[in-house]
């Protein structure tokens, strides 16, 4: 996409993936969220993700949340760039535990 880039800043409704909670506890969420693109004065495109829902990935999993912007690796970047704005994103998020780095996995795209 030329003249695009991704904001790593996600929407105003976005889901801070922060603990609350013990320090050894580990985050495995599916987050859902709706693609999105605005055009700046200068005519450069900014993509990102307005996560909307997060629920546990499985029944032992921690997925607590805030409400709040954060921002994604370099994988989602990559991945949304691609996308159709207006189209819906699943991803798993986890990580082992506080401090430790987060992995992300696009699990589906639908239009």
């Amino acid at each position: 996409m030329k003249n695009a880039k991704v904001l790593t800043a996600i929407g105003s409704v976005a889901l801070t993936l922060g603990f609350i909670g013990p320090a050894h506890a580990a985050q495995d969420c599916i987050l859902e969220g709706t693609v999105k693109e605005t055009v700046t004065r200068d005519g450069t495109k900014s993509v990102y993700i307005d996560f909307h829902s997060a629920k546990r990935y499985s029944a032992n999993s921690n997925c607590r949340f805030r409400k709040r912007n954060f921002e994604v690796d370099s994988s989602v970047a990559s991945d949304i760039i691609k996308v159709r704005p207006g189209a819906t994103v699943e991803y798993r998020y986890s990580r082992e535990h506080r401090g430790a780095e987060a992995r992300w996995e696009l699990l589906q795209v639908s239009l």
